[in-house]
């Protein structure tokens, strides 16, 4: 798992719309999660697929255990 800062991750939304497919049905899926720490807002990814996805777009998300 990974987290994302959301005012990264939110615009390639708008700008990919087959991203913003496979966004929807990992969300479906339970595999993705929002989050706030700090006031700031996250986003949760397990999706492996969407993971690499989102790395080849050139955003790294760090580490999260499962809690």
């Amino acid at each position: 798992m990974k987290r994302y800062p959301a005012h990264k991750v939110t615009p390639l939304l708008v700008q990919y719309p087959d991203l913003m497919e496979v966004w929807k049905e990992a969300a479906q899926a339970e595999l993705l999660r929002a989050e706030t720490q700090d006031g700031k807002n996250y986003v949760v990814v397990k999706d492996p697929s969407l993971i690499a996805r989102l790395k080849a777009l050139g955003v790294e998300g760090e580490p999260v255990e499962e809690g």
